[in-house]
């Protein structure tokens, strides 16, 4: 008899822990759960309508909208003028739903006294959807949106191997969602359970990097043969594409610097220039901020 008290005594201290770590975690790490996007505009997206909170660097919280998204300033966006595409940076779970950009760039559009620019802004971001996974992804966002006016493809990275580059023009970036098991499912329900398995892949994560080459002429040859895809397909339908570059930033004693090689940077800005593209830097604001 006293086993099975001991038993059940430990059971239930075990679930009360479950309990009470699950609501330490429902505030403090609560993403929103992925799904399968049929329409391939991203490799993934989020269950709709659903309550998030992220505090894992900043205080984020917010509701996806019906689409499966980031967007609290338009609920069910359907017919954008200007699409976000971009990774987590963009995604922004990291802050409030009202304060990440596109929202506020939303705002701005509408609340303004400009006649002809009350654009509506459309937030695709994604976690882990790198420039790669939005140049493989880019020709299906442009068939679901056709009367979109521009698209805006974010990312802080533009030093790429030259077999990334083959694969960006082969569209393999883009993965359709691989739907979990029953038992994958139910743990995702527990936030405690979802925190735990993040810190173990961030543990087990290879950590190793390659070292890059200098490839520059295949780069240039590759990167704009990239985008002039990019423009065509793009102005083919009308739709004007520009990229959102920031790069991270690097301190390095009193200067506070791009992170990357400004010749590459500056090559990649010449094929977005050969191409017709439009670049975007915001780097240098992100340093004077800092």
């Amino acid at each position: 008899m006293s086993k099975i008290k001991y038993l059940v005594k430990t059971a239930v201290s075990l679930l009360l822990a479950i309990v009470v770590l699950s609501l330490f975690s429902l505030v403090y790490y609560n993403p929103p759960i992925a799904k399968s996007q049929p329409d391939k505009i991203t490799n993934y997206k989020f269950f709709e309508n659903k309550r998030w909170s992220y505090m894992l660097e900043g205080v984020g919280h917010g509701k996806t909208d019906n689409l499966g998204y980031n967007n609290a300033y338009y609920n069910n966006c359907i017919t954008p003028d200007i699409i976000f595409m971009g990774s987590s940076h963009m995604e922004s779970l990291q802050v409030p739903e009202n304060l990440n950009a596109v929202y506020l760039l939303n705002e701005m559009f509408d609340k303004d006294n400009v006649d002809g620019n009350d654009y509506k802004c459309l937030n695709l971001g994604i976690s882990g959807h790198s420039f790669g996974v939005s140049a493989s992804n880019f020709e299906y966002v442009l068939e679901k949106y056709k009367d979109a006016k521009y698209l805006i493809i974010e990312t802080s990275n533009i030093e790429f191997k030259d077999e990334e580059l083959e694969k960006m023009l082969d569209g393999g970036y883009h993965a359709d969602f691989q739907e979990r098991n029953f038992i994958y499912r139910t743990a995702q329900e527990i936030p405690y359970f979802r925190l735990v398995f993040k810190k173990i892949k961030e543990i087990t994560k290879d950590g190793s990097a390659d070292n890059e080459e200098n490839y520059m002429k295949l780069y240039e040859e590759k990167m704009c043969n990239l985008l002039d895809e990019i423009y065509a397909s793009s102005m083919g339908k009308g739709i004007k594409p520009i990229i959102l570059f920031h790069n991270r930033i690097a301190v390095d004693g009193n200067e506070v610097k791009y992170e990357d090689d400004i010749k590459h940077i500056e090559l990649f800005k010449k094929c977005c220039e050969k191409s017709g593209v439009g670049f975007l830097d915001v780097t240098p604001r992100f340093i004077e901020e800092f």
